[in-house]
Order: C-alpha cells, then sequence, then structure tokens
C-alpha cells in the first residue's frame, strides 16, 4: 500500500498532507507513507507497484473542515498531458502507461480554512484531521 500525502508546509492548512503523513506512519506501520510538495510523474513507477493507492490533500473548495473521498481511475486522465500540475489520475495513466499496471486509488481531501504562510494547521483543519485519517486507516484495512 502507498500512501501520497502533499502540499506546502509552509502555506498553513495546504501542509495538511505532511501532517496527515506523520499521523499515517504510526497509525499503519507496514504501509509506504510519503510526503511531498506536488505530485510528479517519477511517483508513477512507485504507483505501479501498489495494490492500493491514497491520496491525501488540502482543498480549496467547500466548507473549511469538511472531508470527502472518491475513487480515482487512470481514465479520468483521459487527454491530461503531463504539466505544472499532476493529478492523481494522471500518475495512475502513467503507471498504467509505462510500467503496465495501475494499483486501485482514493484520494482523500479536505478544504481548508487558511493558506497564508503558517506551519501550523488552522483550528477548525486540526480538530477534522483525526477523523478523516481514521477513515483512511479504515479503507488501508480493506485493502
Amino acid at each position: 500500500m502507498l500512501i501520497i500525502c502533499y502540499g506546502n508546509p509552509l502555506r498553513g492548512d495546504d501542509g495538511l498532507g505532511w501532517h496527515a503523513a506523520g499521523m499515517l506512519r504510526e497509525a499503519l506501520p507496514r504501509a509506504d507513507v510519503m510526503n511531498v510538495h506536488q505530485l510528479t510523474p517519477e511517483l508513477a513507477e512507485e504507483c505501479s507497484q501498489a495494490e492500493l493507492a491514497i491520496f491525501v490533500d488540502a482543498a480549496e473548495a467547500g466548507v473549511p473542515g469538511e472531508w470527502r473521498y472518491r475513487e480515482v481511475r487512470a481514465k479520468d486522465a483521459s487527454g491530461e498531458t503531463f504539466t505544472h500540475h499532476v493529478t492523481p489520475a494522471g500518475l495512475l495513466t502513467a503507471a498504467g502507461t509505462l510500467y503496465g499496471r495501475a494499483p486501485r486509488a482514493l484520494l482523500y481531501t479536505m478544504t481548508g480554512e487558511s493558506f497564508e504562510v503558517s506551519e501550523g494547521l488552522s483550528e477548525t483543519i486540526a480538530a477534522a484531521l483525526p477523523e478523516m485519517l481514521a477513515a483512511v486507516c479504515r479503507a488501508a484495512g480493506r485493502a
């Protein structure tokens, strides 16, 4: 299982992925948990080797502290090319194209409250994060 948590740890709630990664490493010691600033094409190889890939990121749209998840499929990236912004679907497409295999994948996002320069999470996001991570752990346990 591969869990990729991403975002900018110097931009308040955009650092949600970095905070999540630390907690998930403790909760899921057998999972390969990575924290990165952004998704890059180089991650496709690691994705191709996983049975399940879980992506964790902050979102700007919605009610702060609201989290959601959805299944991500390679076909969701049809017509997408690698530019400055790589998506989870784009990584799955690359994994399938380059390495012959794309895993089942889930994307967990939480709407942030503040994306100002800060190394900490807002109180709203910090309070909501454990619930979202419990859901990630449940999904990982079913894999």
